[in-house]
């Protein structure tokens, strides 16, 4: 991807990559004389979001180090002859993510976009209709359960490293530090090892096993290729996972490995499809179709006459494009699709809220839900209170507020 800048002479350029890195390059207006403007300036190059000042004298680019994005500002260079340092300058500090910025016209000013990440984890409580702090409220996402429930994993937010504790809190352990960071941690079936998509600066997302006592995260393979979100199979031999290519939709597929021989095999006709999730049974596999977000159904025991089955909703309202937080009922019948519902009154709650809630329909059959069934058939489900255990849906519901 290019983005051009307007400049007196020279408009830079940014290219974005697949190992998570990217740089600024210069070139004149018509294209010739490309080169990186800051060879060698930060490793890996982070830099990205440039603009010029209106007078055109001065560059500001946004730059990522240790996890951390601040703004930059530097002289043309193309004025040789002045007596002006060439290096650049910062001109934000952290804790606050900068970046996007644009000068005013006068040039004495300079609006930026300021993010400070933070999450508060939280569980709904049926006899409150409400929902109330989970683990204190902590700043946290990508929650999962251990299959027997005793303990969970989550990334903190916002230094993204990996933790994992009692479902009460207790013996709390921190798996991951900077500079890596962690996401869509799963547990094994046996509760003793956790697979999470890790990546490290200047590389890109990779699939990592930790011993859920710590140690160092080893990667399932030597490839240099993005992988992400690991499921298990149910008797934890197998690990599915993402190979993705930003670029190719044909190098984007499934991957099997098997954990005993480490044997790579692709899942027939997954290419174009990513973010697989098996069911508790094992018969079947979630994934998402790159690029358009479809919830798509796969039967893993029927492999020579299975063909994927798109699972989704009849409006395009009711369609949530990327989504990634796809997941099977503990005993397999049932899938969950996150369905954004912008504005929600429950008489039975009382409450409104803005929220992403949880939709559940049986996994054989594809939903036929219109936009006026959706919203009274989620709200339900949360008024009810449904903290269902056991072959049903998940103990919890979740909000992201």
């Amino acid at each position: 991807m290019l983005q051009k800048k307007k400049a007196p002479d020279f408009a830079p350029v940014v290219i974005n990559q697949v190992n998570n890195t990217s740089a600024i390059w210069q070139a004149r207006a018509d294209g010739t004389d490309m080169h990186e403007l800051l060879p060698g300036w930060s490793r890996p190059p982070s830099e990205c979001c440039g603009t010029w000042t209106s007078d055109g004298k001065c560059y500001i680019f946004q730059s990522t180090r240790e996890g951390a994005s601040n703004l930059w500002i530097m002289p043309d260079r193309t004025d040789w002859w002045k007596k002006v340092s060439p290096e650049p300058v910062q001109v934000t500090t952290g804790p606050v993510q900068f970046g996007s910025p644009i000068p005013s016209k006068d040039g004495k000013k300079l609006f930026v976009i300021g993010v400070q990440p933070r999450a508060e984890l939280a569980r709904y409580d049926s006899k409150a209709a409400d929902f109330v702090p989970y683990l204190g409220g902590i700043s946290a996402a990508d929650v999962e359960f251990s299959h027997d429930g005793q303990w969970v994993t989550y990334v903190s937010i916002p230094d993204y490293t990996l933790w994992r504790s009692k479902a009460d809190g207790s013996a709390r352990f921190q798996l991951t530090y900077p500079p890596m960071r962690a996401a869509l941690a799963h547990w094994s079936p046996d509760g003793q090892q956790i697979a999470f998509s890790g990546a490290m600066p200047g590389k890109p997302w990779k699939v990592y096993l930790i011993s859920r006592e710590g140690g160092s995260p080893q990667a399932i393979t030597p490839d240099e290729v993005r992988e992400l979100d690991p499921t298990w199979s149910p008797d934890g031999n197998t690990l599915a996972f993402g190979r993705v290519d930003p670029f190719q939709s044909d190098q984007t597929f499934i991957v099997l490995l098997d954990l005993k021989t480490r044997k790579i095999s692709q899942l027939p006709d997954s290419k174009g499809i990513f973010a697989p999730r098996w069911s508790p049974n094992g018969r079947y596999m979630l994934a998402i179709s790159y690029g358009n977000g479809k919830l798509l159904l796969y039967d893993v025991k029927n492999q020579k006459s299975a063909r994927w089955k798109c699972l989704e909703f009849d409006t395009a309202e009711a369609a949530v494009p990327g989504v990634r937080a796809h997941l099977f009922s503990s005993a397999g019948q049932f899938v969950n699709r996150p369905i954004d519902v912008d504005f929600v009154r429950s008489a039975a709650c009382r409450f409104r809220r803005w929220c992403r809630y949880l939709g559940w329909f049986r996994a054989e059959a594809a939903p036929r839900l219109a936009a006026k069934a959706r919203r009274a058939w989620t709200s339900r489900a949360i008024s009810s209170g449904q903290e269902l255990q056991g072959d049903k849906t998940p103990r919890s519901v979740s909000s992201a507020l």
